[in-house]
């Protein structure tokens, strides 16, 4: 037999290529795997408050480009100035364009609720879990699939980020499908197509096209446009910056490019329409994925910067060093697929350079790219290779145990081997499998090089571990005797271990995807909604878990999981972790080993099923302010928003009249009150995007306090956010500086005589909102004054 590193499909004729012939049984199995994973992912995520710092960051971010209409320039943060400290908006260049974009599109759909911040999240997660399994099918069989499936959805690092409204998963679910299409082109199996078929297939491709491209396209015409652009300059000039400023001139770029590739495989399917043999459908097929992969590749570029095709590219720059497989080059569709590439990523990030110049380049490439890998940004952790494997051990969970397994049994592996079946059936599953090591490794390497270490920052790497591990599994499945045996009881030894760590510290989980590592587990937990919440700061006023805000607003099913006292973490932890380890015993007999196996999925299935209903919304009282602004919402005096501002906040299922769909959503316009406000001495983004960037922010006392008082509340009735426990001495600062600015005659404060300073929310760990009412002085009659 061959060896299979000189049998890449990629370069074999047609008819040496083994057929992918599907059973239409399988289907079943397929597409309700699939189906059932978007279910867990879409289930409930947005029933519980968008959570501190970058949720709501971002969101905010959204929430501006869908008010203001401009969706090209994001912008962050407050607009008017309050006292000597300088305004803390301004634009943001952190982060590009991929979550604001897709966010965006939910709020047009559904309207201003958590549902539309966390549905494209949820739904970009799920489909890097589809697109892996369609692709280990293609490239090895279904049983594998479904296995890599299950192992890649079920880890917690995956679906736990899919319910995070932040830039990770976009960035990894698009360069997952990119690295999906990449493996298509370079090893799937043949498919035999009816013309029919075969016309279908050409046709999704070319809806993929229009769907990575005219959207974006569009929005660049419409958002970059400066009527004012080149006012002050003549001639020459004056032409550059009117080009540079209309979007509508850049597509004269685009658009050509855009259909000259798309043409050229249109053309030729067009001229050979007769003769649609399966040499060419084959060839036509993988330029097609190569396409994608160029396509998606920009998505992901668009998603997080320049990783986006870096990681990509040096992953499979790698993997044609370790293969030798330089001839594969010439077929990887440079030729077409750069300029593709180009016109997908380019069109925003010119018009951020046009509209913005030298200020975004040096924010977001130089400190967001550059110093994040080098000197560090936002520097909260440390550590050198050990320090992701501990976050991995977390992530994948329990699918962990068979992690040192799964890659020391490649090791072993060998390009001629007969076992595991499969391979032997379809020898370039073995290059696959260096695929996808490569790809683990080069993610791996690249995240313990980088300065920045985020505990989520090794979620590249996830993807081909997992596809290692369900692999693995597979080929575990088929083996027999004692070597079976001593993997599983050095499984169970490893998940041992996991366990205990897991009971030792109920956050790990949520400190996988977090900011505030060290922020403490809160004493009241929603556990009981008869339970009394008990604080050793700001007790009053005094409520049960039922009188709260987030009693009121949390979802049916969650507050109903959340009654269970079997779901409590030093409860629910060790039955999963019992269940894994009985299917691992059970998996030591053959006669057992498919319900071994099955014992461990619906371990890790009832894990994920836990995490993102009960552990992840018992948390959010305090991890997110939404709560913290209902309450602020039903105390003050609604004020109403300017036509304009109602009809930017019309979404489409209120236009076509769903009230029920709107009611589900939780559906609200844009809320503003009377009575300010403000954030007293804290930056943690909730208290901006729940008050629709209506607060007024007092980060320095000295600079900010007196001057709002003085310029903006002018002695009425005001709200603050702050951190619990600060109470009493707010109340003091407020009152002598009522005191000092009614000894400057200043209007509205001289009739005052204190200030209460009552609170309205007492649910949070860490914040509260408290109502700030002037109290007047009795008025001198005019008889009694004479």
């Amino acid at each position: 037999m061959s060896s299979p590193l000189s049998e890449l499909p990629l370069l074999s004729e047609p008819d040496q290529i083994p057929l992918h012939q599907p059973n239409p049984r399988d289907r079943l199995w397929r597409w309700g795997t699939i189906v059932g994973f978007f279910a867990l992912y879409l289930c409930n995520c947005g029933s519980f408050g968008l959570w501190d710092p970058w949720e709501v960051h971002y969101g905010e971010v959204t929430r501006n480009m869908f008010e203001t209409y401009d969706w090209v320039n994001p912008w962050w943060g407050y607009k008017i100035q309050i006292g000597t400290e300088p305004k803390g908006g301004n634009w943001f260049y952190s982060k590009p364009i991929w979550i604001f974009w897709s966010e965006a599109v939910f709020l047009k759909i559904i309207g201003l609720s958590d549902w539309a911040f966390r549905i494209p999240i949820a739904l970009i997660g799920a489909s890097a879990v589809a697109m892996t399994l369609l692709t280990v099918e293609r490239i090895a069989d279904l049983r594998r699939a479904l296995v890599v499936a299950c192992v890649m959805g079920l880890s917690p690092f995956v679906y736990m980020v899919s319910r995070q409204a932040q830039t990770d998963m976009p960035f990894v679910g698009t360069m997952t499908i990119a690295m999906c299409f990449a493996a298509l082109a370079l090893f799937s199996r043949r498919e035999i197509l009816s013309k029919g078929a075969f016309t279908r297939r050409i046709a999704l491709f070319v809806g993929f096209v229009a769907l990575n491209l005219i959207p974006q396209w569009s929005i660049v015409a419409t958002d970059l446009i400066d009527a004012n652009a080149g006012a002050s300059l003549t001639g020459l000039a004056k032409i550059g910056a009117q080009i540079r400023q209309n979007g509508r001139y850049h597509l004269l770029v685009y658009i050509p490019v855009g259909l000259a590739v798309l043409l050229s495989v249109l053309i030729p399917v067009w001229r050979n329409r007769a003769n649609w043999d399966a040499a060419f459908q084959d060839r036509t097929l993988r330029r097609c994925y190569w396409l994608c992969f160029y396509m998606m590749a920009a998505q992901a570029t668009y998603a997080k910067g320049l990783l986006g095709f870096l990681l990509p590219g040096a992953i499979l720059f790698v993997w044609f060093v370790v293969t030798n497989q330089w001839r594969a080059i010439a077929k990887v569709e440079l030729v077409r697929g750069l300029p593709l590439f180009l016109v997908t990523v380019l069109p925003w990030y010119v018009a951020m350079f046009c509209r913005h110049g030298m200020a975004y380049y040096n924010r977001f490439f130089i400190h967001d790219h550059f110093n994040r890998m080098g000197s560090g940004v936002h520097q909260i952790d440390q550590g050198t290779f050990e320090h992701f494997i501990k976050w991995l051990g977390f992530g994948l969970f329990p699918w962990t145990v068979f992690v040192p397994l799964a890659l020391v049994a490649w090791v072993k592996l060998r390009p001629n081997s007969q076992s595991p079946q499969s391979d032997a059936l379809y020898p370039s599953a073995f290059l696959y499998r260096v695929f996808v090591l490569c790809w683990f490794w080069v993610a791996f390497a690249l995240f313990t090089a980088s300065s920045t270490k985020f505990h989520h920052y090794i979620l590249p790497a996830v993807p081909a571990l997992t596809v290692l591990v369900g692999m693995y599994l597979v080929d575990l499945k088929r083996q027999t005797g004692s070597a079976r045996r001593l993997q599983l009881l050095l499984a169970l030894g490893f998940g041992a271990a996991l366990l205990i760590n897991l009971l030792d510290d109920q956050q790990h989980l949520r400190n996988m995807f977090t900011y505030k590592y060290d922020r403490p587990m809160p004493s009241n937990l929603p556990l009981n909604w008869d339970d009394t919440l008990s604080w050793t700061s700001d007790s009053k006023p005094v409520l049960t878990w039922r009188d709260t805000e987030f009693a009121k607003h949390l979802g049916g099913m969650s507050a109903m999981l959340l009654e269970q006292p079997w779901l409590r973490y030093t409860t629910f932890i060790p039955i999963v972790g019992i269940l894994a380890a009985l299917g691992l015993v059970a998996a030591m007999w053959r006669r057992l080993q498919r319900f071994g196996f099955a014992a461990i999925t619906l371990s890790a299935l009832l894990l994920a099923f836990w995490a993102l209903n009960y552990y992840m919304p018992m948390l959010s009282p305090s991890w997110s302010q939404r709560y913290l602004f209902e309450s602020y919402y039903a105390d003050c005096t609604p004020h109403p928003n300017p036509e304009p501002i109602e009809e930017a906040y019309t979404p489409l299922i209120e236009r076509m009249g769903m009230t029920s769909a709107m009611e589900f959503f939780g559906t609200k316009h844009k809320r503003v009150c009377k009575e300010d406000i403000i954030s007293w001495l804290i930056t943690w983004r909730g208290e901006t995007f729940y008050s629709n960037n209506e607060i007024r922010p007092i980060n320095k006392e000295a600079a900010q306090f007196e001057p709002y008082l003085r310029e903006f509340n002018k002695g009425e009735t005001f709200y603050v956010l702050m951190e619990r426990g600060r109470t009493s001495g707010f109340r003091t600062k407020l009152n002598r500086a009522s005191t000092k600015l009614a000894g400057q005659k200043v209007k509205g404060f001289q009739e005052i005589k204190s200030w209460q300073v009552e609170l309205i929310n007492n649910e949070s760990a860490f914040f509260v909102v408290a109502r700030c009412k002037p109290e007047r002085k009795p008025k001198v009659s005019a008889h009694l004054s004479r």
